[in-house]
């Protein structure tokens, strides 16, 4: 046995085998991160083209319904109990779509949208 080599190691191809392993682990460990990460992404992404294309739809002569909106608040609140508060909702909603702070600006303009289409009320 030579002096400076751990007991475990029977050799260095051992020794190198080991360590391409614990490479191995951590590079899979940071690729599985990475993926994750951009899963949540595309997701955020596609989340995003979804409420655009909602926002892109509301015209005078095609408004947005109050079921629509009830919908819509949930999501964007991101509370299913929103109408038990909703001022409190949507303070909640403004302060997580508002572009002042990382929101977007479409999102924002939809959710001013859905407040005052749930204020109107159901017609």
């Amino acid at each position: 046995m030579q002096s400076g080599m751990p007991i475990w190691w029977c050799s260095d191809a051992c020794k190198q085998a080991s360590r391409r392993g614990s490479a191995a682990s951590v590079s899979s460990a940071s690729e599985g991160g990475q993926r994750a990460e951009l899963g949540r992404d595309r997701r955020r992404r596609e989340r995003l083209e979804r409420l655009h294309a909602i926002f892109d739809r509301i015209t005078p002569m095609t408004p947005l319904s109050y079921v629509d909106a009830r919908l819509l608040m949930a999501e964007l609140s991101g509370d299913k109990l929103w109408f038990l508060h909703p001022k409190t909702a949507y303070r909640a909603a403004s302060r997580r779509w508002h572009p002042d702070v990382g929101g977007d600006a479409k999102v924002f303009r939809l959710l001013r949208a859905v407040t005052d289409t749930v204020e109107r009320g159901a017609r």
